[in-house]
This record gives C-alpha cells, sequence and structure tokens, in this order.
C-alpha cells in the first residue's frame, strides 16, 4: 500500500444476513471482540520500500480513521435512540401512507441518516446484478463505496410497539462487497441492530457481517451466495477521488440477493424500539460495502373489532404486507380458505391462522386473529327534500334489522321510531342512527332545503245580513313561487278563488280561513272573524184600505222591529216624513205609492212597500114613485148611478108582493115601464133588487128596495 491516498487494500463486502427458519435461536456473526485493528496486519500490506517514518505516519492516520469510524457509529446510535419518535402519532405504526415504511413517498425524511445514504428506483445493482428494489418503486441505499465524503452510511428510526396483540417487523436487504482480507476492527461491515428504550441491544437481531483474512466471509455461512464474482466494479465510475492509483477493477467479492427477516416485538408492547441499520467504511479507502434496505409496514394481530355488515359477500383480510401462508376457519373449525383474503356469505366468527413465509427472529409463532360477523341494521327513513320553516315534519322510519333509534337534528334529539317536530331554521339536516340489540350500527344523513312558507294575509268589511262581503287577498311568497288558496267562511261555504265574494244567510260569528300554499306545498293560515250585522225588520199599518174625496187623510204608523237609528217615509216620490207616525192627506183619484225605509247604527236598512187607492164615491138615486100613464112624466122607473159608467155586470129585478118576477133587465140604460106581460100593472108597490159592479171598490154593490105605481 502507498500511504492513505495510495491504498490498494481491496474492498470487502459487510455483510449481515438471517437465513433459512432459525427457530428459536439467536445468531452472533462476527468477531466483536477486538478492539483495535492489528497494526502488523496493516503493516505487512505497506510497500517494503517504506521508511520507518512513513510506516509511523501511515499507521497513526489509519488508526485515527479507524477510532473516527467507531466515535461516529457510536454517536449515531445513541442520537438514534435518544430522538424522540419521528412518528409520535402510534396509529402511524400501521399507516404506511403517513409512516412511509417502504420509502414509497420517495425519500426517507422520517428515517434519522447520515452518511452515504440515497434512494434507488430503478434498473439493476450495477455490482451484482440483482434488483435495485425489492418492491414498490424505491428502497434505500446504505454504502461506503464512494469517497471520503460519504462513508458510514447510516439510518435509524423509532416505533411504538401497540399495547395489544401480536406484533411482528418485517424487513429485506441485498448487499455487496468488495474487501481486502483485513482482520475485522479494518474491515468493511454491515450491522443491523435493535435496541430498546433504555438503549439495550434486542438479542435478536443483531448482526455484523464482513470479510477477513483469517476467517473469510463472517456471516455468510447461512446465505447462498451469489455463484462467482460478479461484474467488475470501477470506484472511479461513482466519482471516487480519494483514489491516486489506477487500480483497475476490483471484482465483486461477494454479493447476495434480497433477504427476508421477520421479528416478532409482541414482548416489547407498550415501548419504543429503535431500528439500526448501517454500512461501515473500511479504514482503507479501495475497500466498499453497499447494502439494499427495504421495509414492510409493521403488522399487529389484534383481534379486529366487530364487524357488522349488511350485505353479503364480504371480504375479510390478513394484516397488509405479509408474506405468510394463511389457514381460515368457520365456527366449525372447517378450513374454508387458504388465501390472504377470504369472501364470506354468512354471520358468525372466524379463525384466521398466520404462519409467516421468512426468517422469525424469537422464534416461528402462528399469528392467529378472530373476526366476528354480525348483522348491521341499515338506516333509513322517508323525509320530504323541501321542508317549510316552522311548520310540522314527520321523518318515517323505514329501517331494518334495527331494534332502537336515535334522531339528531340541531341541537336536539329523539329516540322514538319516527321523528316528529316543528321545525325551526336553525338546521338543514337529520341523521338518524339505527342499532341493534347484537352491537351494530348504521347512520344516514338527509338533508333537505328550507322553504319559508308563504304570509297569508286579506282584508274585508262587515257587511249587513244579506249584503255581499267581498274578501281581498294580500297574501305574498318570499319564494316568488305562484300560491294557490282556500277559503273557508265557516258556515259549510268555501272557495278557492284570489278574491272570492260571499253572502251569510244568518247573523252569528264567523272564523273566516285562508290557507296560501306555495309550489313546495308550504302553507300558511289566517283567521279572522266576520259578523254580518243585523237588518231591522219595516213595517207600517194603515187606517184605511182605500179612500175618496171626502175621506182622504191616511194616518201612517211605524211598527219596524230592531234597532232603528233613522227612518224615511216616502209618499208618491213626492212627500217625506222621517217622523215614526205620519197623517197624509190626498187629493188624487187613483194609485198611491207608499214606503218606509228604517236604517240602524250600521247602516242596514229595510223597506216596507204599500199602496192605497183613493176612489170615486159612487151615488145611487132610485125613485120611489112613478106614473106610467101616458103623460110622458115619470112614466119609467130606472136607478139612476152617478160617479162610475156601467158597462157591464148589471142585473135589475122587479118582483111583486107575491114574489113573482114581473121584469128584469141587465142593461144599465133600459127602464121598467110598469106593464108586465104587455099591460100596465095596477097600482100598488113593488119590490126591487139592483146589483152592479163598483170598479173603485172592485166589488159588487146590492141595493134593495120599493117603488109605488100610480097611474
Amino acid at each position: 500500500m502507498k500511504g492513505l491516498n495510495n491504498l490498494n487494500g481491496i474492498a470487502v463486502i459487510i455483510f449481515l444476513f438471517f437465513s433459512g427458519f432459525l427457530k428459536s435461536q439467536i445468531i452472533s456473526i462476527g468477531d466483536t471482540t477486538s478492539s483495535k485493528f492489528d497494526s502488523n496486519h496493516i503493516i505487512s500490506h505497506l510497500p517494503d520500500s517504506y521508511t520507518q517514518f512513513q510506516l509511523d505516519s501511515a499507521l497513526k492516520n489509519i488508526e485515527k480513521r479507524w477510532e473516527q469510524r467507531e466515535l461516529e457509529k457510536e454517536l449515531f446510535i445513541k442520537s438514534s435512540i435518544n430522538k424522540p419518535n419521528l412518528n409520535n402519532n402510534k396509529s402511524d405504526f400501521f399507516d404506511c401512507s403517513s409512516g412511509n415504511w417502504g420509502f414509497e413517498n420517495g425519500d426517507f425524511s422520517n428515517w434519522n441518516s447520515s452518511g452515504c445514504v440515497s434512494l434507488q428506483n430503478s434498473g439493476q445493482d450495477p455490482y451484482s446484478g440483482n434488483s435495485n428494489i425489492h418492491s414498490g418503486n424505491y428502497s434505500v441505499k446504505l454504502s461506503s463505496d464512494d469517497d471520503d465524503n460519504c462513508l458510514n452510511g447510516m439510518i435509524s428510526r423509532t416505533v411504538s410497539v401497540p399495547l395489544t396483540g401480536q406484533t411482528f417487523f418485517t424487513f429485506h436487504f441485498a448487499l455487496s462487497i468488495y474487501n481486502f482480507p483485513h482482520n475485522a476492527p479494518q474491515a468493511a461491515k454491515f450491522n443491523v441492530k435493535f435496541y430498546d428504550q433504555g438503549g439495550n441491544s434486542l438479542p435478536c437481531p443483531d448482526y455484523e457481517a464482513y470479510y477477513t483474512e483469517n476467517a473469510g466471509p463472517v456471516g455468510f455461512s447461512n446465505l447462498n451466495q451469489t455463484s462467482g464474482p460478479a461484474i467488475s466494479y470501477n470506484p472511479f465510475a461513482l466519482g471516487a477521488t480519494q483514489f491516486s492509483l489506477n487500480l483497475g477493477l476490483h471484482n465483486v467479492s461477494y454479493t447476495q440477493d434480497w433477504n427476508h427477516v421477520t421479528l416478532d416485538l409482541t414482548q416489547y408492547a407498550g415501548q419504543d424500539v429503535t431500528i439500526f441499520f448501517m454500512a461501515e467504511w473500511c479504514i482503507f479507502d479501495v475497500d466498499w460495502i453497499y447494502a439494499l434496505i427495504d421495509i414492510d409496514c409493521p403488522v399487529n394481530t389484534s383481534d379486529p373489532t366487530p364487524m357488522c355488515v349488511d350485505n353479503f359477500p364480504v371480504q375479510l383480510s390478513s394484516p397488509p404486507n405479509m408474506n405468510a401462508s394463511f389457514e381460515w376457519y368457520d365456527n366449525s373449525n372447517n378450513l374454508i380458505g387458504t388465501n390472504e383474503t377470504i369472501d364470506i356469505t354468512s354471520f358468525g366468527n372466524y379463525l384466521l391462522n398466520i404462519v409467516p413465509n421468512y426468517l422469525v427472529c424469537n422464534g416461528t409463532p402462528n399469528f392467529t386473529m378472530d373476526f366476528e360477523i354480525l348483522e348491521s341494521p341499515s338506516a333509513n327513513f322517508d323525509l320530504e327534500d323541501n321542508i317549510c320553516e316552522n311548520q310540522f315534519v314527520e321523518a318515517i322510519n323505514t329501517s331494518v334489522n334495527a331494534d332502537n333509534y336515535e334522531w339528531h337534528y340541531g341541537n336536539l334529539s329523539q329516540t322514538t321510531n319516527n321523528c316528529n317536530f316543528n321545525f325551526q331554521n336553525n338546521f338543514n339536516s337529520i341523521n338518524l342512527i339505527a342499532h341493534n340489540n347484537n352491537g351494530c350500527s348504521d347512520t344516514l344523513i338527509k338533508e333537505f332545503n328550507i322553504i319559508k312558507p308563504p304570509i297569508s294575509n286579506f282584508v274585508f268589511s262587515d257587511k249587513c245580513l244579506g249584503d255581499t262581503y267581498e274578501f281581498i287577498n294580500q297574501s305574498y311568497d318570499l319564494n316568488n313561487s305562484n300560491l294557490s288558496y282556500e277559503w273557508n267562511f265557516d258556515d259549510g261555504g268555501n272557495s278557492y278563488d284570489i278574491n272570492p265574494t260571499y253572502n251569510y244567510s244568518s247573523l252569528g260569528n264567523y272564523n273566516v280561513s285562508l290557507v296560501a300554499t306555495n309550489e313546495y306545498n308550504c302553507s300558511d293560515t289566517i283567521f279572522l272573524l266576520a259578523s254580518p250585522y243585523s237588518i231591522p225588520v219595516a213595517e207600517f199599518t194603515m187606517d184605511k184600505t182605500y179612500l175618496t174625496e171626502t175621506n182622504n187623510q191616511l194616518e201612517l204608523s211605524d211598527i219596524s222591529t230592531g234597532n232603528i237609528d233613522n227612518r224615511l217615509w216616502n209618499i208618491d216620490n213626492s212627500f217625506y216624513y222621517s217622523t215614526q207616525d205620519v197623517s197624509h192627506d190626498f187629493y188624487e183619484i187613483g194609485n198611491h205609492s207608499i214606503s218606509l225605509i228604517v236604517e240602524n247604527e250600521f247602516g242596514c236598512k229595510d223597506t216596507a212597500f204599500n199602496q192605497i187607492e183613493m176612489i170615486y164615491e159612487v151615488f145611487v138615486f132610485i125613485p120611489n114613485v112613478f106614473t106610467p100613464n101616458g103623460d110622458e112624466h115619470n112614466h119609467n122607473f130606472k136607478p139612476i148611478i152617478s160617479g162610475q159608467k156601467i158597462d157591464g155586470d148589471y142585473d135589475l129585478i122587479i118582483v111583486n108582493r107575491w114574489g113573482q118576477t114581473i121584469w128584469q133587465s141587465n142593461d144599465y140604460n133600459s127602464s121598467w115601464d110598469g106593464t108586465f106581460n104587455g099591460k100596465i100593472c095596477n097600482d100598488g108597490t113593488y119590490f126591487w133588487k139592483l146589483k152592479f159592479y163598483n170598479k173603485e171598490k172592485k166589488e159588487d154593490d146590492y141595493h134593495l128596495g120599493y117603488v109605488s105605481l100610480v097611474k
């Protein structure tokens, strides 16, 4: 070797590896008891031409490098153990996304790191020909194969082990090593260690893999080494600057494809455990090692909480990221599946037995999980999409497989089957939680639109009974929707008009209602009292049934009933009186109209009508003696009727003393000449009977009397 910058040391690959299924065995790899490197061994590799000064100087520099390496490793380990967990949320232990356990976020920011640490995401390992990544998109490379600026590659992380269940942790690694056959202290190494929260090293795993002159490859005994040297490695191609000599290409001494280790951390439940990986550089620059690391999401096999389902099939799954064999058993202990997942079609209890396929540190336990599948209720209810503000609401429960219910709306709640409430504008959703007796529940939330109802209003004026009410609609809607109307007049009558009219047939107090309804079926109702006013009854009497020229005064008396405030007499539209009783004289022959209008305080009126006729006086003049002696004086008997014209309905009869009719006529213009059968009658007294129709009286007049015949 030609000094520190001219060393021809052969790179020794450091490798730690679990192999096979080591049942309950603790792996202790390599000679870790040496406290110092072997100076004689170092000198044996230096050129013979070196002077003693050169030898002493080289040994001092190499010793300082060795001490620097050991101190760097020790400080990093202590810092990692004492550093708070970067994932303080213990649930992150199982969250592969936030936890970034497989470096799938494209970084290793959640890890403590130092030295030569980089991400690998494609291609093949340039030294071994193996894959750069284990799974997914990324793996991490720890190395000492660049130069003095990037020597130890180290990462660590603290995890919180759950308090319950079985917890196990799986990691994967691959590595390559080139190393001059040094002794253990000066060799490049690969280290894996786990520490409890007190800084104590866990007995499993505890890896140290390297190459020595005397022992050869340490830590590879149970690993399947890649056959033969791999492709040559040119350190200059990776930017190594510390090589002063062109040593040419270096064959890879050892290479190992991806290996897998699973740890049972159950005994550390509730504690923090620190994971430590390191590619440790050789004290000679020309020797190198690198390791590729990938880590699965930690797994906890606590029994899951009972699963409530409402339909089948239901898929049950093993915890993720497990390379294992699986056995599923039903209630009767029948084997029903061997895949990572299984679809079940019935309620009950199911057992999963997990047997890891990887090397298990701390033994080879089987992990079991119990799944309880319970029938879940299905929460459902019927509710209108549009809810009217300040109106009664009923949510109809249509849930199935439920035994009791919780309704939540605003700051209120109910435990009834259906939910009934008067809506107030402080919420816009209803939450139904349906429970059954096996502890399962289902929740449904329905939102709705809050619709303001219309404002119902109308005006009117009370009317006199029998008069027409006019109802003026003043309703309006804040939603600008079309309104429909329903009127109820409280006496069996109703209307759907906007502005109806109505007549009440009897007195009373009527609660008139108007219901205004908008397009969303939201309504508002208003009640107003209608009280028709009573109407006075007009009536009067007359002291006569007809009038004559000599008896022409008529007495009128008001006998109206009700509260009378005002009255008005109207005679022939010419004479008006306001007194209760009236005396009036008539002077014209014919019919005369009389009316009385009475009015109460509300202006309600009634009118009584009548008429009276003033007639001519009819005078009947009948002689009591006549002389039919031929002297042409008073020789005929004839009644004289004045005051009307006789043009029909006239009858005059002459009867002798023996009751014999001797003359009769229906003609007013005829007269009795005193003869009977053509002969003049004897002197004497004769009886007469007169009947005629009195047009003024509108009835027959009868007159009886005697007449004397004298010759």
